[in-house]
């Protein structure tokens, strides 16, 4: 799930418009990870102003809209890496 959040961060940290670079430092990866195995990774921010911002100029969402297909092929080759480490 890492691999195609990075993605979404990169694409995120170009498109967030930039006054101090704050808030463009403070796009990260959250990842979860449940007692049952479920992975959840999140991409977003904890600066304050971040979702204000999203809304008059989003730059979180149109960075995961935008590039689904190079999410699915970023998860797809770590799966088949993880996978040939145990052939």
């Amino acid at each position: 799930m890492s691999a195609g959040a990075a993605v979404v961060e990169r694409d995120a940290k170009i498109r967030v418009p930039v006054v101090t670079g704050n808030l463009r430092r403070s796009i990260k990866e959250l990842k979860k990870i449940e007692s049952s195995g479920k992975v959840e990774s999140q991409v977003g921010t904890d600066v304050v102003y971040g979702p204000p911002v999203e809304y008059r100029k989003p730059y979180l969402r149109p960075a995961l809209d935008e590039n689904t297909s190079e999410i699915e092929k970023a998860i797809e080759m770590k799966i088949q890496q993880i996978i040939g480490r145990y052939k």
